[in-house]
């Protein structure tokens, strides 16, 4: 096979839950884009239509199925659906989307339990009957998409000239949830590779903030700008093809070299 053909998902069955989350769009468009069937799965319809509606005026089909992830019937009505349409499930993305309380000091604890409960919960739930789908084609992917919070803590200074941002930065949960697609990704991985499932998280830096924000964000990396959704396509078609085939358990900054300073 050449390297080219590598990357296409001709033939192949896409899963994105959580579409209208951060990057959701983006994953979902590109496997569109490199020939995947694909298929977006939401607890809000609404928001994971307006998702669809967007990509369809690129060119696109996509269809968008109900999903409960804290339901294991909601799930496996979701994969008995998909599967019934489609014959099978080659790739799955789970976006984290936006379940956080704003601040450090703000959110209940039944808030908190909430969170966790979908964030978490339905992370594991959702990755052991969606991976196990997958796992009968003796091959395929599983990708999280997290946030580059996963790896570094938030800088106090993004926020200095944009306080409404503290309240996204130190969200009490969200780095909490971040971190903890890392290290399920590993666990999922070394489960699901008996069966050639691969799964990897990619951990991208926030998008579309304010200006003043933006702008101290940019400083703090290596290339000087901001993320677009464009920056996490070829990573998600990368993991999600044949060209990643020995590339699981990992996670995956994308986030113009912010890590690494």
């Amino acid at each position: 096979m050449k390297i080219l053909d590598s990357f296409t998902l001709s033939g192949k069955t896409a899963l994105v839950a959580i579409p209208e989350g951060p990057y959701g769009k983006a994953a979902a468009l590109a496997l569109c884009e490199a020939g995947a069937e694909v298929y977006l799965a939401s607890d809000v319809m609404g928001a994971a239509e307006k998702v669809a509606d967007e990509i369809r005026k690129e060119g696109f089909t996509v269809e968008v199925v109900e999903y409960d992830p804290v339901s294991e019937q909601s799930i496996n009505g979701l994969r008995d659906t998909i599967i019934s349409k489609s014959g099978k499930l080659d790739i799955f993305v789970l976006n984290a989307g936006e379940r956080f309380v704003d601040g450090w000091n703000n959110g209940t604890a039944e808030q908190l339990y909430a969170n966790l409960r979908k964030n978490q919960v339905g992370t594991m739930l959702s990755t052991r009957i969606i991976g196990n789908a997958i796992a009968e084609n003796k091959a395929g992917s599983v990708i999280f998409l997290s946030s580059v919070y996963a790896f570094v803590g938030p800088d106090i200074y993004n926020s200095a000239e944009c306080p409404e941002m503290e309240a996204y930065d130190f969200s009490l949960d969200r780095v909490f949830t971040a971190g903890g697609y890392v290290n399920y990704a590993r666990q999922a991985a070394s489960y699901l590779g008996q069966f050639n499932v691969r799964v990897n998280t990619i951990c991208a830096a926030p998008l579309d903030k304010p200006g003043k924000y933006a702008a101290a964000f940019a400083r703090h990396t290596t290339l000087l700008r901001t993320a677009k959704e464009s920056d996490v396509k070829g990573l998600v078609v990368y993991l999600a093809s044949d060209a990643s085939s020995f590339v699981t358990g990992t996670s995956i900054p994308v986030d113009g070299g912010y890590a690494a300073k």
